[in-house]
């Protein structure tokens, strides 16, 4: 009995400890991805904010607004960051130019960002080989045998 009861105690406390280990890692990696997504929405919110407030002719506030985003971005620890980090200096410049190429630049990340995440598909990828379709069956003229196909001969009368 007394043998049974402590097999029993250490089962009960190996169950215990292998739950306790399974909600310690599902809590500390799922956390910081949901904070890693935030934080590089909320740049791109501010990226926005710092491009409207550059239309508006507030540069330095644009600058501010786009070395936040840079911030989070690079946070993140997603790649691009350095584009919030040139709007930025294109603010400080008072460039239009560069802050549209900035823009541009961001749009397109963005947007790559978006075909890699969500499900949606790759473009490469659109047009798989129809390996499994029934292609067409070529149809070729019947064939002569050579035989028959041979003309007969030539004979020269004298």
């Amino acid at each position: 009995k007394i043998c049974r009861r402590n097999m029993m105690r250490l089962i009960g406390t190996a169950c215990l400890s292998i739950c306790l280990i399974a909600l310690v890692s599902y809590f500390s990696t799922s956390a910081p991805q949901v904070e890693l997504v935030s934080a590089y929405s909320r740049a791109i919110r501010m990226i926005a904010e710092g491009h409207l407030l550059a239309k508006q002719g507030r540069y330095s506030d644009a600058a501010a607004s786009f070395l936040k985003a840079k911030d989070l971005w690079k946070s993140s620890g997603k790649p691009g960051w350095q584009s919030a980090e040139s709007l930025a200096d294109a603010a400080v410049d008072r460039n239009p130019a560069a802050l549209k190429d900035g823009m541009w630049m961001v749009k397109a990340l963005t947007r790559s960002r978006r075909g890699q995440g969500r499900g949606s598909e790759d473009l490469t990828q659109k047009r798989p080989l129809p390996l499994d379709t029934p292609r067409p069956v070529k149809t070729h003229p019947p064939q002569v045998s050579s035989l028959a196909s041979q003309s007969p001969p030539i004979v020269k009368e004298p």
